[in-house]
This record gives C-alpha cells, sequence and structure tokens, in this order.
C-alpha cells in the first residue's frame, strides 16, 4: 500500500499505462472509457485529485486494478448518465 502522492514520476506513469490497459475491461461491454466526457485524468490519475488516497497493492499492476475496482461503480455510473 502507498499513498498516491507518495508515487515516483515512473510509478505515476506505469499507474496510467495499467490503468488505461485495465479499464475498459473492468467495464460492462456496452461501456468504454473512451466515450467519458469528463477529463480523464480524474480517473486515471489519482494523485492529482486526492492525494492522499492509499492505493492497495504490491506492485503498481494491482495498485491500478484496486484502484479501478474501487471506482469503476462511479465510472459506469457517470457513463450511463452521459449516454
Amino acid at each position: 500500500m502507498k499513498k498516491a502522492s507518495d508515487l515516483a514520476h515512473e510509478e505515476k506513469e506505469r499507474f496510467i499505462y495499467h490503468f488505461f490497459d485495465k479499464i475498459d475491461t473492468a467495464l460492462p461491454e456496452d461501456l468504454s472509457f473512451d466515450d467519458i466526457t469528463t477529463i480523464h485524468d480524474i480517473w486515471s490519475s489519482p494523485w492529482l485529485f486526492h492525494p492522499d488516497i492509499h492505493l492497495i497493492g504490491d506492485t503498481i499492476e494491482e495498485m491500478a486494478t484496486n484502484y479501478i475496482e474501487s471506482v469503476k461503480y462511479e465510472i459506469i455510473t457517470l457513463l450511463r448518465e452521459e449516454e
């Protein structure tokens, strides 16, 4: 576990990579993260908006996966509202 704001620059880049690599498979098939009209950074870069959030996992990939699970329903709700 690591505080989002404590990630090093390279870790943040890897987190963003894993976030975008995994987000669409976490969503229902009829939804795509690309369809979101708000700023993607709100979701893919938690250290910008919630620096004190703790990212759970032993690796950056696990942190991204666990973070997606924690915000998935908010993203789904937002995408459904934008349809």
